[in-house]
């Protein structure tokens, strides 16, 4: 009894400090809005707030330790070497929960010890863009639809073996640090760890099939997107910190709402909410169960007021429009997203007033690929006709009403036939998949000029 009652203490303590640690982030962030140099002194914040908070875990954890360690059955000496081998084995078994955590730093592969590998023989299915290697080259993970999984170095258009999975996925999310490849197969979800080329993990409790996939921002859970309608995220982090069987389904939530297929999902960059789109066009706004701790006190420099009403845990955008939603990209700042739909349209929204900023007709029929860089203010669209768009967000005044409008501008276009995925990968550069396993560069400057085309 004494022992887990240290251990819930620990874990009370544990979540009191990732609260403080949280809501100095959101004060500093707030502090710093208007500053000049937001970054170095929100940075400075930043370190400030983690180190108080990491000097106080470590205090408390002494001191729980100490407890538990009264608490704990005395081990003979002789059993030190057997403890001490089956610790060696646990953490570099399967499941170890150490290579599931996050790291600050994102994983940079170094292509110098992975074999050379031809290239894809058949579609590819996802493209992610990884931080830049050691030396400064672009590299990004592809996948295709017989689960290999490539590192490219772009510049080179070299291609090195990453992983294998040995049965392909039906979709696919890469973690913010860029070590774990999550992969929904039927009603199962796994993760793997690139860095390790193995295994680690599996989540059999789904009742449905899985249609989406995506990473926390800051790790610990992956959101479930069902073809029942539901929304699921799993902690994995947390599944092996239940010790009641009763609780067996905590690291488990269902976000009910969605009365059809649900087919597209974002994290919000903060983490504290997510969105989610469905098949009849309808867009939810999620808080999570675990979010709200605050009550909306931090969210002034994002929405107007609180986003989210009392006891409510989501809301629902103002959109008539009922074509499926089939994507979601938010901007790296959090306060802009950018939809795709099933009828070839675009979307800009705002979430201050959650609501919609401008839209365009890219095609008459379905978007295959779309990318948003919010740092350049450009959206990539790749429709079913074989035309890539480049769009430019343009910011306009009205000048008798005074307020500021946005809307889509058509500056590139170009006909690639047979593409299959296309992402961002620096200013205007983008790398692009094809349906016959090709992968390609593409120089965003370099397309035709939407103005100096031949007007028939």
């Amino acid at each position: 009894m004494l022992k887990n009652r240290y251990k819930q203490m620990y874990k009370q303590t544990q979540r009191g400090l990732s609260n403080m640690l949280f809501a100095c982030q959101r004060a500093s962030q707030r502090d710093c809005a208007s500053q000049r140099d937001y970054f170095p002194a929100f940075q400075l914040h930043i370190r400030k707030c983690t180190t108080f908070v990491h000097v106080c875990t470590a205090v408390v954890t002494g001191i729980l330790t100490c407890g538990l360690s009264a608490c704990a059955p005395q081990i003979p000496a002789e059993s030190n070497d057997i403890l001490q081998r089956s610790k060696e084995v646990t953490q570099d078994s399967p499941l170890s929960k150490q290579a599931l955590r996050q790291t600050a730093k994102p994983w940079r592969p170094d292509a110098r010890y992975l074999p050379e590998a031809k290239e894809h023989q058949s579609q590819v299915v996802d493209i992610f863009q990884l931080a830049h290697s050691n030396d400064g080259a672009l590299q990004a993970v592809s996948i295709d639809n017989s689960g290999k999984v490539l590192l490219w170095m772009l510049s080179l258009n070299k291609p090195y073996e990453l992983y294998s999975l040995s049965t392909p996925g039906d979709s696919y999310a890469l973690s913010a640090d860029q070590r774990l490849l999550a992969v929904a197969q039927g009603t199962t979800v796994s993760l793997h760890s690139l860095p390790e080329h193995r295994p680690l993990e599996v989540f059999h409790r789904l009742p449905t099939r899985v249609n989406a996939l995506a990473f926390h921002p800051f790790g610990g859970s992956v959101l479930i997107a069902g073809v029942d309608g539901k929304v699921y995220r799993w902690k994995y982090l947390e599944d092996d910190t239940v010790l009641n069987p009763s609780e067996r389904n905590k690291p488990f939530e269902r976000y009910l709402g969605h009365s059809t297929v649900v087919s597209s999902m974002a994290f919000h960059p903060h983490g504290r909410f997510f969105l989610s789109g469905d098949w009849k066009g309808r867009l939810r706004a999620w808080l999570l169960y675990d979010s709200d701790l605050f009550e909306g006190e931090y969210d002034e420099n994002i929405f107007e007021g609180k986003f989210f009403s009392e006891g409510a845990s989501y809301r629902v955008a103002p959109r008539s429009d009922t074509d499926r939603i089939d994507f979601i990209q938010f901007s790296h700042d959090g306060n802009f997203f950018v939809l795709g739909t099933g009828s070839g349209n675009i979307e800009l929204w705002s979430l201050r007033g959650f609501k919609r900023q401008a839209v365009v007709q890219a095609y008459r029929g379905v978007i295959k690929a779309l990318a948003y860089n919010s740092t350049t203010g450009q959206v990539i669209t790749y429709g079913r006709n074989g035309f890539l768009k480049v769009w430019n967000i343009a910011e306009r005044e009205d000048e008798v009403l005074g307020e500021k409008f946005y809307e889509f501008v058509l500056s590139k276009e170009s006909r690639i036939p047979n593409l299959s995925m296309v992402r961002f990968v620096s200013k205007n550069v983008a790398v692009a998949g094809s349906e016959e396993g090709a992968m390609m560069l593409i120089q965003l400057d370099k397309l035709t000029d939407v103005a100096k085309k031949d007007v028939p």
